[in-house]
């Protein structure tokens, strides 16, 4: 009997491997990274350029056969594997691609960093498309006054695009979302020749997963006040981020507000709302703030900026009368 429920098991094991849902799950357990002596065993020394560096490791930019990518190292394994699995299951237009991961003894990052400690005998490569644009952030530096009316729609077309595939298909929440970490592409098909994709997954988890609803993560700029007071939160944490971003996108500026536990939860919001109140006064100033669908912006932000058990659904942010409205 026991052989027969080995036998058993083995044959529904191969036959959901076959199957497309539960073949993408059975990926995402089981993916590993590939070994290689050195990731410039594989791509162009010269071409290599430092993106950006962090507590994580950095990222970097550089060629295969004429082709660029965006490689962000990493030495810490569970970071790195939690973040490629993510990716292993997220394929959408507004998502950055996934291509390899590799494992290394030697480190991109000392090469450059030299004066930082080595705290690993392996480094994580994880090998990402690469914009030659840059983030989102890049793009708004660049516009003081803030963007257009329709660059926002345009924009949050793409961002609602990617998080209605994780919120709804995947069951993610990215618990991250930033400017940094929307990348600028060419796309000659949308009317501004942009489009904006999603990327670093390192804080995201699953719906539901109840280990992560009080962790602090992300951050502490765009995480809703909740976050830092340690108190449990849901998947409208990422609305709260979007509130930042559209901030962002109309004054050119960022709302960069540190949160400590010591100060109220409702004296946060207090603040938003005080901000939003100032934009308006200021109107005039912003590129966006003469167009006659201004207000309706605004009234989305108001709805955002809120303590998390007032705040929108994402069904209801969705049908928010801004995404519907025709911007000339």
């Amino acid at each position: 009997l026991f052989k027969r429920r080995l036998i058993s098991f083995s044959k529904i094991k191969e036959a959901m491997k076959k199957d497309p849902y539960f073949n993408e799950c059975w990926k995402y357990k089981h993916i590993e990274p590939e070994y290689i002596n050195n990731i410039f065993d594989i791509f162009d020394r010269e071409s290599c350029k430092i993106l950006g560096k962090g507590s994580f490791g950095c990222v970097f930019s550089a060629s295969c056969k004429g082709n660029f990518f965006a490689i962000k190292e990493m030495s810490n394994y569970e970071s790195a594997i939690k973040e490629v699995r993510t990716m292993n299951i997220c394929s959408h237009e507004n998502v950055v691609k996934l291509y390899k991961f590799f494992k290394s003894p030697t480190s991109v990052k000392f090469n450059f960093f030299s004066q930082d400690a080595i705290d690993s005998d392996t480094f994580y490569y994880i090998v990402m498309e690469c914009s030659a644009y840059g983030s989102l952030f890049n793009f708004i530096s660049m516009n003081p006054k803030g963007i257009s009316l329709q660059y926002i729609q345009q924009f949050m077309f793409d961002i609602n695009n990617a998080m209605k595939y994780l919120i709804f298909t995947r069951q993610i929440i990215h618990r991250d979302i930033k400017t940094q970490n929307i990348l600028v592409f060419q796309d000659s098909s949308k009317a501004n020749g942009l489009t904006l994709k999603l990327c670093d997954f390192g804080s995201s988890r699953l719906i539901g997963d109840n280990n992560f609803d009080t962790i602090f993560v992300g951050s502490s700029y765009t995480n809703q006040p909740e976050i830092s007071h340690g108190t449990i939160y849901n998947e409208k944490c990422d609305l709260f981020s979007i509130g930042v971003i559209l901030y962002e996108m109309i004054t050119g500026t960022v709302l960069n507000i540190q949160k400590t536990s010591n100060i109220p939860i409702e004296n946060y919001y207090s603040f938003y709302q005080l901000k939003l109140n100032e934009i308006i006064e200021h109107s005039n100033e912003f590129v966006c703030g003469n167009q006659p669908q201004f207000i309706v912006l605004i009234d989305l932000l108001r709805k955002l900026f809120v303590i998390q058990d007032s705040r929108l659904t994402w069904k209801q942010y969705l049908q928010h009368p801004f995404f519907s409205i025709i911007i000339q």
